[in-house]
């Protein structure tokens, strides 16, 4: 793949304004990742920054492949004119790909594998129902994933969801999986999930991420997310048990 397209990336470094324009965006990518890092930063600044150096990185590709494939429908890609409109329609690519593709795609693969719960007399739906209007969340739907591994997790892009698998149903009491939907509910609440699908797409797309992402944690949301719950059930043994099982069941899937 890469020597059929040699040619064509010769000619495209031989560019002086297209060097520029990639050279500016990885940099600029670099640049705003060290900035994630930051201590201080809230949830939504880290996520919106985490959200901009995928699109930085990402970039050059699609500029690239959208002036190799001027190049072959116009005569005149060279000129300030295409390159202008090659640079805005890969922005604008790029920023699609991150901001909406992937969490289209990271949320249809998921509800493929789940069945939405809309009974409201199932005691799990009460509970979202009850809780998210307290505090103030419009409509969480609750999807079951079909998945003997525990797991369970939230995202709120266009709607809240909470993605629970049966795994987790099986080995949780009743009071256990209510300090699970608490702790998820307030991720909802806070934008959480936000931060976590920019780290899972960080992860994904960028080649210096195994070397700044352990600077960029969860510690901090997850610790919060579960303050919330021990405050709603006034006890913190339902969330450590959880907590437990679930720690206690990956540890058995190694050993096997």
């Amino acid at each position: 793949m890469l020597d059929f397209m040699w040619p064509d990336i010769t000619l495209f470094l031989q560019n002086p304004t297209h060097v520029f324009i990639v050279a500016t965006s990885l940099v600029l990518a670099v640049l705003i990742l060290l900035a994630s890092s930051i201590a201080t930063l809230d949830v939504k600044k880290r996520a919106m920054l985490l959200y901009a150096h995928v699109f930085f990185l990402v970039f050059p590709i699609i500029y690239f492949l959208f002036s190799v494939t001027c190049k072959y429908m116009f005569a005149h890609c060279g000129r300030e004119e295409f390159i202008f409109y090659i640079t805005t329609l890969s922005a604008i690519t790029a920023l699609l790909t991150g901001l909406v593709f992937a969490p289209v795609i990271f949320i249809r693969w998921y509800k493929r594998q789940a069945r939405e719960i809309n009974d409201t007399t199932n005691p799990l739906v009460a509970f979202i129902v009850k809780h998210s209007k307290k505090m103030g969340i419009y409509e969480v739907k609750l999807y079951v994933c079909d998945s003997a591994k525990p797991l369970a997790f939230s995202y709120s892009f266009l709607k809240s969801k909470i993605f629970i698998s049966i795994g987790m149903i099986d080995i949780l009491t009743k009071k256990e999986l209510e300090s699970v939907l608490l702790h998820e509910l307030y991720h909802i609440k806070h934008k959480s999930g936000m931060l976590k699908h920019a780290l899972h797409l960080l992860r994904a797309t960028s080649p210096i991420a195994a070397f700044t992402v352990s600077a960029i944690k969860l510690d901090h949301e997850e610790r919060s997310a579960d303050a919330f719950a021990i405050s709603q059930q006034e006890t913190d043994r339902f969330i450590c048990r959880a907590k437990a099982k679930v720690e206690d069941f990956n540890r058995a899937q190694c050993l096997l």
